[in-house]
């Protein structure tokens, strides 16, 4: 195996992702300028929110990343096994429970950020307020059908030949970092995990794609509409509301399903595995051949540039309030 290759072939990938990201952000900076210039002062409308934020993304960076992915040559997996429809769903609930443990590792983070003034879970909170239909169908289906071909298909299908663990750890770590701040990249990356494993066990996005848009759905579709426009200081008013007690029973399901995965996870742990690749990596190239290297330095510098951005902006704004 050419290390040199190797190396070469995984910064093309983290630099289609780092060009997708320089390219995106800069439209959504020159669009979001020209929408503010025209509306009415103190308004922006939903639509503008999701014009602005995915347009740049679905039109522009994602036939970039991938004219510029494609660069690198796509291999067969070496399994394509099929799931019925009991495996699947242990693999959903399994999903709820890596989501939930994810979503208390960024819990505990925004509280320390929350110590010093800033709020780290402000991409977020923006994100689930927009309740539109726009809003809905870009949540739970185009974008995770969309993130499930760039960071499932295109980049396993891509990196497996140097190692399944490697393909699905590289990929799930770039899931997470993606998006860019630490209220996400937490249940981000282990999402991108089991994800990765279903489709790296089976070639098949849509089965991937079915649990991203479930968990899409039940987390930024369903758990947001039950909360708002609740008073969440008045106790006496949520025990009289129907939408309120419908978000506990939803809350109860999830840990429910939370713990089921947790028994599915320490039963089924032993059993995974992967196969011998062709250019299998060594041990000890496991890590620094996929990370050093420019394109994917530049991809992580990038990201990273996300968080502090975010970061930032939080503090400036809570500051100024």
């Amino acid at each position: 195996m050419n290390e040199r290759t190797a190396k070469q072939n995984f910064s093309t990938m983290g630099l289609s992702l780092f060009v997708f990201l320089i390219v995106v952000s800069a439209l959504q900076i020159g669009i979001s300028a020209v929408v503010q210039a025209v509306s009415p002062a103190d308004e922006y409308p939903s639509w503008a929110f999701w014009l602005v934020n995915f347009v740049p993304m679905y039109c522009v960076g994602l036939p970039l990343c991938y004219f510029m992915m494609k660069k690198v040559p796509a291999e067969d997996l070496v399994e394509t096994t099929t799931f019925t429809a009991g495996r699947w769903f242990k693999f959903l609930i399994l999903s709820f429970f890596v989501m939930v443990i994810g979503n208390l590792i960024g819990t505990a983070v925004a509280a320390l950020f929350s110590l010093v003034g800033i709020n780290s879970n402000a991409t977020v909170d923006t994100l689930m307020s927009q309740t539109s239909w726009v809003g809905i169908i870009v949540l739970a289906i185009i974008g995770p059908i969309v993130e499930e071909f760039i960071f499932r298909k295109w980049l396993i299908d891509r990196m497996h030949v140097y190692g399944g663990s490697v393909a699905v750890v590289t990929s799930a770590l770039m899931f997470g970092l993606f998006h860019g701040n630490f209220a996400q990249f937490f249940y981000a990356f282990f999402l991108g995990l089991v994800w990765g494993y279903v489709y790296y066990k089976t070639g098949k996005v849509i089965y991937s794609a079915l649990m991203h848009m479930t968990i899409n759905f039940c987390g930024g579709v369903i758990a947001p509409w039950l909360i708002s426009g609740l008073d969440l200081t008045d106790p006496a008013a949520l025990a009289a509301s129907p939408k309120y007690i419908g978000y506990m029973v939803y809350e109860v399901i999830v840990i429910v399903l939370a713990i089921v995965g947790l028994v599915f996870f320490i039963r089924g742990r032993k059993s995974i595995a992967f196969a011998e690749e062709r250019l299998q990596l060594p041990k000890e190239d496991e890590k620094k051949t996929p990370w050093c290297n420019v394109g994917m330095m530049l991809f992580l510098i990038g990201c990273l540039a996300l968080f502090v951005v975010g970061l930032v902006g939080s503090y400036i704004a809570n500051a100024m309030a």
